[in-house]
């Protein structure tokens, strides 16, 4: 009998212990508190800014992005706010992976998000400032349906026609005739109607041997060209110079915001016989023979 009083001492510390844990209230993570925008329809460029953002599009649809600050290597100081997960919510709740499964995620340091009512359609994208062709996008309709992807591609907005945007893949699409594992690219204009998507490859008259035929031609000339960014739009406008038809390419700079910033203009001979530099303040293009 000498062991009996400690264990029952033991036994009564056990239980209070087991109904101390019991009803100890269980810690549970806070939910930020929802940052609401509601959305007006014209285009909107943003970064990541609130833990968990609703942007209201129009009744029964709306965007979610939750996220929070997180030590990564996309992050141009020490931390920065990171979006982990995007939802659709419309008739039901979409989980957009696209936007969450990325190398690059997305963050309020790197890259910009972009969405755009294209009536009666939406519009959103993720452009990834470090990579020109690794970005990614979606089209939904007001029911929150996803009616199509776009993933390691280049996106370029049309400033004049907002119901078109340009797909640029970097190493060409299956049913082409490039090559995937060569640097052969191949785009498509994208054009929402009251019909709903359709596209088309971009007849532009020129082949990927083109382009780099006119670069080479013009980083020749200018080599200095190298140090600015070149606009993906290059080479698909022409003009007629001196009985020279040509090809117009900007260079110039990306602003924090995404937005690429026209600085010189050139004009290269389809045979590369000449290039002209367009003096603003003159309005007058100069050329040198090549």
């Amino acid at each position: 009998m000498k062991y009996a009083i400690p264990l029952t001492v033991l036994c009564l510390f056990m239980t209070g212990c087991a109904s101390q844990k019991q009803n100890d209230p269980i810690q549970e993570t806070e939910t930020p508190e929802e940052t609401v925008y509601e959305y007006n329809g014209n285009p909107l460029m943003f970064r990541p800014q609130d833990e968990n953002a609703v942007y209201l599009l129009e009744d029964g649809l709306s965007l979610q992005f939750k996220g929070s600050m997180q030590n990564a290597d996309c992050c141009e100081e020490t931390s920065c706010l990171v979006y982990d997960t995007v939802l659709l919510k419309g008739k039901s709740e979409t989980e957009l992976e696209l936007f969450e499964n990325r190398s690059l995620p997305l963050n309020s340091d790197t890259g910009y998000m972009i969405l755009q009512k294209m009536e009666p359609l939406y519009f959103l994208s993720f452009n990834d400032e470090q990579q020109y062709d690794n970005s990614c996008a979606c089209v939904f309709d007001a029911e929150g349906n996803i009616l199509q992807e776009f993933d390691h591609v280049a996106i370029t907005m049309n400033t004049v026609y907002v119901n078109q945007f340009l797909v640029t893949y970097p190493r060409g699409k299956s049913g082409n005739d490039c090559d995937a594992s060569q640097m052969c690219p191949y785009e498509e204009v994208w054009s929402v109607t009251e019909e709903g998507l359709e596209y088309g490859p971009l007849m532009s008259g020129m082949s990927a041997q083109d382009t780099e035929k006119w670069t080479n031609a013009l980083l020749e000339v200018y080599p200095d060209l190298r140090a600015y960014a070149a606009d993906p739009d290059n080479f698909t406008e022409t003009i007629e110079l001196d009985g020279h038809l040509c090809r117009i390419a900007y260079f110039g700079t990306v602003q924090p915001n995404g937005w690429f910033t026209r600085e010189r203009t050139f004009a290269v001979a389809e045979d590369c016989s000449v290039i002209y530099e367009y003096n603003t303040a003159e309005d007058t293009w100069y050329y040198e023979e090549h």
